[in-house]
């Protein structure tokens, strides 16, 4: 879960989408926007909320990117990173394992 404690995590304006986040930077999954069955796969990954995600690096037009979480790399396109919202500053981030 969410850490809840921090000032990041109570403020709506830190919120912002997988999609935005830049290479090297860390962050918390706070939703999934979708209620189709790409939240089912997504969920399915492991990308549920309060999991730490760091995207490690994108292709050379922007799309695929890649994200690691709970020990595993993952490959998302930016349609799908679109539907996944973050908490990116969470000053707690350190506090959780991938």
């Amino acid at each position: 879960m969410l850490c809840g404690n921090c000032k990041d995590c109570k403020a709506k304006s830190t919120y912002s989408l997988l999609s935005d986040l830049p290479i090297g930077s860390s962050a918390l999954i706070l939703d999934i926007l979708d209620d189709s069955k790409l939240k089912r796969r997504l969920v399915d990954m492991g990308l549920t909320p309060g999991t730490k995600i760091t995207l490690t690096r994108c292709a050379p037009l922007g799309d695929p990117i890649e994200i690691s979480l709970r020990g595993y790399s993952l490959a998302l396109r930016k349609d799908e990173a679109k539907n996944i919202q973050i908490i990116p500053n969470c000053s707690q981030i350190n506090n959780y394992k991938i």
